[in-house]
């Protein structure tokens, strides 16, 4: 890549996550998204258990398409901005459903299958945005550059918080979720116009793309002989049980507290607080000591602050929770692409974040209703206990079997190569 296009790439993609997160952070599937649908369907855990594994599923599915896709094209950036754009789209037509169709069932059903549609391109997206960065970042600067990345973002979803706080208190509802969804869609898809401006180095992986069963046969030699692969994905198993439960905790909170349309802003803005202020600080960490280092941290504090749900007396130690939860997800939001990048290299970037994604799947669809049915049976405390011992379970593994060593890709990934 030339000299002159690396700052303007570094600066169009802070830029795209911003406007990215600006929409995003108005209908995030744990806050608000539960909310609506707990508006639709009341008193239903299965039912919210359900949306959250169609949007597991949904994320994953067109990963090994994408990743396919990308490695025939020479360039990602405009797949990626016409994708973004369909999915403004279809954010507008969610809040024209929302507002149009009176039954609240049938209502429910379709914004399960646009929500699906949406999170489809989400998946996608996620893996070629993996892949644009290992272009256009050095190896030396990438915790540096995902941390500012990810400040920026979550400044838009401050502020995207603040928005939605006021769309949701501003208009009686139905209206009001429909406005919030108009507004998504229009601030997502203009994310086209960020993205098209992209200057990436053209690679031409494979002039042809292979049959998808060729493809699928190769990643199956790639999980064969990276034991590192291997175990990385079991604590990811692991850690998909054990944060489940915060994606699930208006549903307690509802019964606990009085808590309305604007908390679930705040509580977004919390999450997007926390992210906002520890990215740059664990993306220079994860640079000096490892992405090992820093999601050993992210473990301990999703535990921590299990616990402190044993407490909630009001509004506050709630607000604080998912601060706390936002500092510890952003250890996997920085290192995820990064580790992808080290251990795939050039031509296997886009597939090492592939299979880690699809690989979680039948764990991403029965965790929600599996945590959702011991809600149901066993209570919410105890579901809580649960949980802290799936999350130890993620930490010992990732501490006694995974190398994430910057040094350990040529170990894990050597004689690997799909092309």
């Amino acid at each position: 890549m030339e000299e002159r296009f690396k700052k303007r790439n570094r600066l169009l993609l802070y830029l795209e996550g911003f406007f990215i997160m600006l929409g995003g952070g108005m209908v995030q599937i744990g806050t608000t998204l539960t909310y609506i649908l707990t508006y639709l369907i009341p008193k239903q855990p299965i039912v919210i258990g359900l949306m959250h594994t169609i949007v597991a599923l949904c994320v994953v599915l067109p990963k090994f398409f994408a990743s396919r896709l990308i490695l025939s094209k020479e360039k990602d950036s405009p797949i990626m901005a016409r994708i973004e754009l369909i999915k403004g789209l279809l954010w507008i037509l969610l809040g024209i459903v929302i507002y149009k169709v009176e039954d609240k069932n049938i209502a429910a059903i379709l914004m399960l299958v646009i929500l699906a549609v949406i999170f489809m391109t989400i998946g996608a997206n996620t893996t070629i945005r993996t892949d644009i960065i290992g272009k256009v970042v050095s190896s030396k600067s990438r915790g540096k550059f995902l941390g500012n990345k990810e400040f920026i973002s979550r400044m838009g979803g401050i502020i995207a918080a603040v928005i939605g706080g006021f769309i949701l208190a501003s208009f009686p509802k139905p209206l009001n979720f429909a406005v919030l969804f108009w507004s998504v869609g229009f601030i997502q898809a203009f994310s086209y116009f960020v993205l098209i401006n992209i200057r990436e180095k053209g690679i031409i992986r494979e002039k042809k793309q292979q049959p998808m069963k060729k493809f699928m046969s190769s990643a199956m030699k790639i999980l064969s002989r990276d034991k590192n692969l291997i175990y990385l994905i079991v604590q990811d198993n692991f850690k998909v049980l054990g944060i489940t439960i915060t994606g699930m905790y208006v549903i307690y909170l509802k019964d606990k507290i009085n808590i309305d349309g604007t908390d679930m802003m705040i509580f977004t803005g919390c999450i997007m607080l926390g992210i906002g202020i520890f990215s740059p600080i664990i993306g220079k960490i994860s640079d000096k000591k490892g992405c090992k280092y820093v999601l050993r941290i992210s473990y301990i504090l999703y535990i921590l602050s299990y616990f402190s749900m044993f407490f909630v007396v009001d509004k506050w130690i709630v607000y604080l929770n998912y601060f706390i939860i936002g500092v510890a997800s952003t250890s996997d939001i920085i290192t995820k692409d990064n580790i992808a990048i080290m251990l795939g290299k050039e031509n296997n970037r886009s597939l090492y974040e592939t299979m880690r994604s699809t690989f979680i799947l039948p764990m991403s669809i029965i965790s929600p209703i599996l945590i959702a049915v011991l809600i149901t049976f066993f209570g919410f405390n105890i579901t809580l206990l649960i949980e802290v011992v799936f999350m130890s379970l993620a930490f010992l593994t990732l501490n006694n079997k995974v190398n994430l060593e910057e040094n350990s890709e040529v170990e894990c990934n050597k004689n690997v190569t799909v092309y």
